[in-house]
């Protein structure tokens, strides 16, 4: 998915972090957080967290199912679902021990729903040449989008909090005002109060 950081560039990253938190810190009131991106590296920042003077941190991470897809994730609906609970889910569980987590970034977007598969996101607007017609029904679609955002949900729950990225996606609009998808997650935005 990403490179993973390694020696020196963690060194780099540390001393960037720490200086940048402590220069914050000097104007920031008790009862505000410092929220730091994971870089798409959730695993990484546990030590960081816990080896340094840090108070009223939140870590965001941001999922999204088309990198579960160039993790080899399963393109079916079960797939899906397995790929949240056993990967995503553990590991926001597991961060979530150590300081607050939120997932400030995810959506719908999956190549199942689409029809065909998206490489990880791809389409005509990022790389991908000409046309390219969905063998998925509406119907289908709406049953896809419920059975991942329910997932998904589910998981984000398990967290400090989350935000949902887009309610249009890339290659597909089945989330137009109104629509199931829409919402349902209209009915479930963010709830936590840090």
């Amino acid at each position: 998915i990403m490179p993973s950081l390694v020696g020196s560039e963690m060194c780099i990253r540390d001393s960037f972090y720490t200086k940048a938190y402590d220069r914050i810190c000097k104007y920031m009131d008790a009862d505000k957080y410092v929220v730091f991106h994971d870089g798409f590296q959730l695993h990484a920042w546990k030590d960081f967290f816990q080896n340094g003077n840090f108070r009223n941190v939140i870590l965001d991470t941001h999922q999204y199912l088309m990198m579960a897809e160039m993790d080899n994730c399963e393109q079916t609906v079960e797939g899906y679902v397995k790929y949240i609970k056993e990967v995503y889910q553990k590991d926001i569980q597991e961060m979530e021990e150590y300081f607050p987590v939120i997932c400030g970034e995810w959506c719908l977007f999956n190549s199942l729903a689409c029809g065909w598969d998206t490489k990880g996101g791809q389409s005509v607007l990022n790389g991908l040449e000409g046309d390219v017609e969905s063998a998925v029904s509406a119907e289908e679609k709406k049953k896809i989008y419920q059975a991942v955002a329910e997932a998904q949900l589910e998981a984000w729950n398990t967290g400090s909090g989350y935000f949902y990225w887009s309610y249009k996606l890339l290659t597909d609009t089945i989330n137009d005002k109104g629509s199931v998808s829409y919402t349902h997650l209209r009915a479930h935005e963010t709830r936590h109060d840090l």
